[in-house]
């Protein structure tokens, strides 16, 4: 007796094939002269909010990779948490609802499941995370992004690949997003994609909201705005003052819990000024910045390649620098080797 196998092959769903999917309805839907069905509709919703998920999934795991932050990781559990409360809200409500219409022609929604109902309704009530922003984030991008291709090519996508087409764009130099003045003639332009650009904006909301909690990155930032004299456009620009820096003030909320970790202009300018008047060397400045960064001796001495006895005799020239210079700071521990 013969026996016939039958193998069936499931192919596996990609980043690509997600980009590329919506990539696909969006075309589909510049180019129809009426609007889209409900199915069609459904499929280009369906589209965009899968890969508004996945990027934002993918932005949250490089952030967690480099910082290892329990708040980043409580966010990223939120949105899986939503993203299936949100699926079964569809469920329940397409399950526990009938669309009719009453013998005078009106329309009405039955209740043909109490259960799925009262179901609904609980998840209805629940209050949704912060991943949700961030997956809102990305597909807002994702449409902004769609519409600047349509207005590159004369108002239309000219084909599916759009997303992962190069343009180029006028931006700020990375090396230069520190200070104001180092943001003069620190323009360039570059080439870049639209997808690119929806992870820059996802990334750059996650800082925002990091820039303004204690204990996310250890760092004080500063918000200011660069001007391109060339494009007449401006850049809001941080300024990230080294760990442990201690140049500014913790924020608290009504009930006493610290929420932020802020300074000011004033503050920045008047650090700037002493460290300037303390004409340090290359190499003191070097590791005023990492001590400031928090590094310890030894990891400081690692870094440079020279000894920790060295770097505490640094250290000790830099405090006397600034005692003779009239400021007020602790005597060096010769002994830290570590902190």
């Amino acid at each position: 007796m013969k026996t016939t196998t039958t193998t069936t092959t499931t192919t596996a769903t990609t980043f690509d094939t997600l980009v590329h999917d919506y990539e696909i309805i969006a075309q589909y839907k510049d180019t129809k002269d009426t609007p889209l069905s409900d199915g069609e509709s459904q499929d280009y919703d369906t589209a965009l909010v899968t890969l508004s998920t996945a990027i934002a999934y993918s932005v949250l795991k490089k952030c967690i990779n480099v910082s290892n932050d329990t708040q980043l990781k409580a966010v990223r559990a939120s949105l899986t948490r939503d993203t299936k409360a949100l699926a079964m809200i569809d469920y329940t409500a397409d399950t526990a609802h009938k669309a009719t219409y009453t013998a005078d022609g009106d329309y009405t929604v039955e209740t043909v499941d109490k259960d799925l109902h009262n179901r609904f309704n609980e998840l209805t009530r629940e209050t949704l995370g912060d991943g949700m922003d961030i997956m809102h984030t990305a597909l807002v991008s994702i449409i902004e992004e769609t519409n600047k291709a349509k207005e590159r090519n004369g108002g239309h996508l000219v084909d599916n690949f759009f997303l992962v087409t190069p343009y180029t764009v006028r931006r700020l130099k990375r090396k230069v997003w520190i200070k104001v003045e180092d943001s003069v003639n620190g323009w360039e332009t570059v080439e870049t994609t639209p997808l690119r650009e929806v992870y820059k904006e996802v990334r750059r909301y996650i800082e925002s909201q990091r820039a303004v909690k204690i204990g996310v990155n250890g760092y004080t930032y500063l918000e200011d705005i660069a001007h391109d004299t060339d494009t007449d456009t401006d850049t809001t620009i941080y300024r990230r003052f080294g760990k442990y820096a201690d140049i500014g003030g913790v924020v608290r909320d009504y009930n006493g819990k610290e929420t932020a970790y802020t300074t000011d202009t004033e503050t920045a300018d008047k650090v700037d000024t002493i460290i300037t008047k303390l004409n340090l060397t290359a190499k003191q400045l070097k590791v005023l910045q990492l001590r400031q960064s928090g590094y310890g001796y030894k990891a400081i001495a690692t870094y440079l390649g020279v000894t920790q006895r060295a770097v505490a005799k640094t250290c000790k020239a830099i405090q006397d620098k600034a005692t003779k210079a009239g400021y007020n700071v602790p005597t060096a521990d010769t002994t830290d080797k570590d902190n």
